[in-house]
């Protein structure tokens, strides 16, 4: 299920005429192999409706959209954040879109910090803040939205991998 390509980071919905019960935004080279797909998983026998990745489907404006459409669908957005979740421009799409229709239409969110200090994303800090700095280059404009984003979503009480008995 791995893939060292850039598009294994693309969710794709088998649906988007229904709302989902759970998006979950995660950097698949940081976390595919492991609580991602046990997520997965344990959401299927339960019939709680989720996106799954698709490493077939190239980035671009529609897959963007399709994104957006499925976080504005969904009840609750589980955000892993892990070392390299701010790498990628889509992941920091997605939290703006989960983070902006949290504060529209109250929909739940919940950070894990997957071997990632909660601190160094709240402050901006680290691979975070490097993160970032590389994104001044490209996405000048969205970069403030993503910052807030960051700092809005680490300020939510989450789980800590670190944290957990075998994590």
């Amino acid at each position: 299920m791995s893939s060292s390509s850039s598009h294994s980071d693309i969710l794709v919905s088998s649906s988007l005429s229904r709302n989902l019960d759970v998006f979950v935004s995660f950097k698949s080279s940081d976390t595919r192999d492991n609580i991602v797909d046990h997520l997965f998983t344990a959401f299927a026998p339960k019939e709680i409706s989720t996106y799954k990745y698709d490493p077939t489907v190239p980035v671009d404006k529609s897959i963007v959209h399709t994104l957006m459409k499925a976080i504005k669908d969904s009840q609750i957005s589980l955000v892993r954040f892990s070392e390299n979740y701010a790498d990628y421009f889509l992941c920091l799409e997605e939290l703006a879109c989960i983070m902006k229709c949290k504060d529209e239409r109250g929909i739940i969110v919940m950070p894990v910090f997957y071997h990632v200090d909660p601190i160094d994303v709240q402050k901006l800090t680290g691979k975070y803040g490097e993160a970032l700095e590389k994104h001044e280059l490209k996405n000048k404009d969205k970069v403030e939205s993503w910052k807030k984003a960051l700092v809005d979503a680490s300020s939510i009480v989450g789980w800590e991998v670190n944290h957990i008995a075998n994590g």
